[in-house]
């Protein structure tokens, strides 16, 4: 796609000679040759990574060896270190108005471009590059109007273009589900553009490229609404920055002798001199959030950052990215505005609801968090598969005569391999662990439920006979966990095990809390634990699905009688031990969810992180290997079994 940018840049710099659109050529044309200069470079040097900045890649040797040192000079010239104009640079920022730079650069870009094209491939045509010396202008400045390349030669590789990088669907939905700002029709978006010609964030000067990107959202041209609102909402935080922390000298000039004021700086919590940055003291906590899951955390977008190096399609820049950072853009134009009946419009009042609401989508404990709930969900699809097998229909038998043993199957006969209270006791152990952890004994009505599940008798007996029924499964004690009764569930069926897993649900949220710590106050061995559990999480979610996916293969193959003999003793084995491995997880999800809480409420001594990262190592160790056990290769279900008890064990020592 790289040279449909470079024709469209070409074509919109023929179209007119608006100062805007020489803006927009030169930002999307340096992106796309910066990427392009990547794949050359990928392709004879060999190496797997391109460098993140291109004055790191402009010094490469590969470089000036292909295009020879006369391009590699003008590129270094015209976009590459400050020493040079540094086009991409002070335009990618947000330094340099619309009026600011000449259309010539943009015209000379292009050319420069085409003419590395030909230098590349060697097709004999004569380019700028193609010798020292200075050439007569119709010679030197030749505008091909088609950037197909020739045949390449042998001697040189055609360049691997590298993939776009994508955005994850998942990541696209839960944007699309929090801004939904990103439809608004031309009365909601000139009430927008009301309130930026209003807003002392917008300096005068920088307002036309505003609203030319609103333009370009009400074209559905994306790529260039990004292209332009991105530098210009750099500029507008770069004055804020610059005005509450002392330094005006930060927005006169991007200078070649220092480091320019960019997100990187304005984003950090502290000053290079070391002093506090007081911008999250001047924006709120909520805004600083939203900027930072657009711009920085890793698993976000980072939008300027793709963006201006090329690694996304201009061609399909999806909405939701765009929804965001319009809505940033209008909250903070808000904040800055003095006229208060422009904060009235609906567009407006929108975006201010979706700030007051606000929490971090990509701050790792928001990830975590999420994770944590994708395991709930895993944990009630293997309870539906669970309860499906033991209660196929039905019956008017009383629920425990129907029901002799919680792990009766109907498609094979299944031998004697029930869980017996001493089979459960580490659970027990492990969960009054957890109880102690939390702090919950004597807080809430649940955990008193709980308690007296773990030092009561674990039988039950039946209304309709004086036998004391088998011991007591543990999904059944996690239903006891979330305040749901045994025997009233039991006569329930389905409906009562949903109910027993949304109060599991709840519980979980409950404990690991709400909030989410601000990204400064965040040490890098909560970090370190935060990367443990997420891993911890991903094992045991994937042992759980292939728990699932093995039982429902082999329910359909008993069913159509294609089990042999080793296999239905193996899925006998399975299906008698399904309560341990929900159980043990359920305890790990109960567990992770006590630390997540200690997390985000910055509870318990720094100095026991260490402790903590060292036993949560031990409890991944245990999930890798029960997520290997439980592999459709292996299907070792008594080893896996083990291994939950070594999970309970090591819980309990919590």
């Amino acid at each position: 796609h790289s040279p449909k940018v470079f024709v469209e840049c070409l074509q919109m710099l023929f179209e007119g000679t608006s100062e805007l659109k020489c803006v927009t050529s030169l930002l999307l044309s340096s992106a796309a040759l910066e990427r392009a200069l990547g794949d050359v470079y990928l392709s004879v040097s060999g190496d797997l990574l391109r460098p993140s900045m291109l004055k790191d890649l402009l010094s490469k040797e590969e470089l000036s060896t292909l295009f020879g040192q006369t391009a590699v000079y003008c590129l270094k010239c015209l976009i590459g270190p400050p020493s040079g104009l540094n086009l991409r640079n002070v335009l990618w920022h947000g330094f340099a108005t619309s009026k600011e730079v000449p259309i010539e650069y943009a015209f000379l870009l292009l050319v420069m471009a085409s003419s590395l094209g030909r230098v590349y491939f060697g097709d004999g045509t004569q380019t700028p590059f193609s010798s020292a010396t200075p050439l007569a202008p119709e010679e030197a400045m030749p505008l091909p109007l088609t950037l197909a390349p020739t045949p390449p030669q042998a001697v040189v590789p055609v360049p691997s273009h590298q993939p776009y990088v994508t955005f994850p669907q998942e990541t696209l939905d839960l944007l699309a589900s929090v801004f939904k700002c990103g439809d608004f029709g031309d009365p909601e978006l000139d009430s927008i553009l009301d309130l930026f010609s209003s807003s002392f964030f917008i300096l005068p000067s920088m307002l036309p490229t505003w609203t030319a990107a609103i333009q370009a959202l009400r074209e559905r041209r994306y790529a260039h609404f990004l292209v332009l609102l991105l530098p210009g909402l750099e500029h507008g935080l770069r004055r804020v920055f610059a005005c509450v922390n002392g330094c005006p000298e930060k927005i006169l000039t991007a200078e070649s002798t220092t480091l320019y004021t960019t997100f990187d700086e304005i984003l950090s919590s502290h000053l290079p001199c070391g002093s506090h940055n007081h911008l999250l003291t001047e924006i709120g906590r909520t805004k600083m959030e939203m900027l930072l899951d657009l711009l920085v955390h890793p698993e976000g977008p980072r939008l300027r950052d793709k963006i201006s190096h090329g690694e996304v399609d201009f061609h399909s820049v999806p909405l939701p990215v765009c929804s965001q950072a319009l809505c940033i853009a209008v909250v903070f134009c808000a904040q800055c505005s003095l006229q208060e009946e422009k904060l009235k419009v609906p567009s407006v009042v929108k975006c201010l609801e979706i700030e007051e609401r606000y929490t971090s989508l990509f701050h790792p404990l928001s990830l975590l968090r999420r994770e944590l709930c994708k395991l709930i969900d895993h944990l009630d699809s293997l309870s539906d598969v669970q309860l499906q097998f033991e209660h196929p229909t039905e019956t008017a038998k009383p629920p425990f005569e129907a029901d002799t043993s919680p792990f009766q199957s109907t498609a094979v006969e299944m031998s004697p391999f029930q869980s017996t209270e001493a089979d459960m006791s580490p659970f027990h152990s492990a969960l009054q662990c957890i109880l102690d952890k939390k702090h919950m004994a004597h807080e809430t009505s649940q955990s008193q439920v709980v308690q007296e599940c773990v030092t009561g008798p674990m039988t039950l007996t039946s209304r309709h006979s004086t036998a004391t029924a088998p011991p007591l499964p543990l999904h059944y004690l996690l239903r006891q966990l979330c305040g749901v009764r045994v025997m009233e569930g039991a006569r329930k069926g389905r409906k009562g095990r949903e109910e027993g897993m949304v109060l599991v649900r709840e519980l979980v949220r409950d404990w690991m809390g709400r909030d989410v710590r601000s990204t400064e106050d965040v040490t890098r061995s909560d970090l370190e634990l935060v990367g443990i559990l997420r891993k911890i999480l991903l094992n045991a979610s994937m042992a759980i699905e292939q728990v699932r996916g093995t039982v429902l293969l082999r329910r359909a193959q008993a069913e159509s009688r294609q089990l042999r003999t080793r296999q239905r003793a193996n899925y006998d084995k399975l299906m008698h031990s399904l309560s341990v491995y929900r159980g043990a997880v359920g305890l790990l999800s109960l567990d992770v969810a006590t630390t997540i809480g200690a997390l985000c409420h910055q509870s318990g001594s720094k100095q026991n992180r260490p402790t903590a990262i060292r036993h949560h190592k031990k409890v991944l160790k245990v999930l890798e290997n029960l997520c290997s056990q439980t592999s459709p290769a292996k299907n070792r279900w008594e080893e896996a079994r083990a291994l939950c008890f070594s999970l309970a064990a090591l819980l309990s020592k919590t």
